[in-house]
């Protein structure tokens, strides 16, 4: 029985280190057609495997399907370590505490975040539904 709070006290500290940040984004319309959409991957400098792949694949989403509009630069793919002071504007402007997986879109001189962090979450596991999920959310706003 010890053994069995030491696992979930564990996996409870594993978990809490990651740290993603509560779903409280600012829904956007999909009507809203932005000029560019920035895919921001926010991490920390320790990073756990779910972490990283959410990274991985969010980088072969954004590569493999918006060949033209990254040419353009209509997308944008970034990765920013939240404890890099250089990153420090950034992380404050969008409130950024921990792993998050953010799309921010800009229109004139307009932009609006939309956290995509707990769906980045519940999704990395099916590779398939988090790709599709995450094309589909970019093109909602191009």
């Amino acid at each position: 029985m010890k053994n069995t709070y030491l696992i979930f006290a564990f996996a409870w500290f594993v978990l809490a280190g990651c740290n993603p940040k509560p779903s409280d984004s600012t829904e956007i319309s999909s009507t809203v057609k932005a000029d560019l959409v920035e895919v921001i991957d926010f991490h920390s400098t320790h990073r756990c495997i779910t972490c990283v792949a959410i990274e991985k694949t969010s980088k072969k989403v954004v590569e493999e399907s918006f060949v033209d509009e990254l040419k353009t630069g209509k997308v944008i793919f970034r990765v920013l370590n939240i404890d890099d002071p250089e990153n420090k504007e950034i992380v404050k402007e969008y409130e950024i505490y921990g792993s998050s997986l953010v799309l921010i879109i800009h229109r004139g001189d307009n932009k609006r975040a939309e956290d995509l962090t707990q769906f980045a979450f519940m999704n990395i596991r099916n590779e398939e539904a988090f790709s599709e999920g995450l094309k589909e959310k970019i093109r909602n706003f191009l």
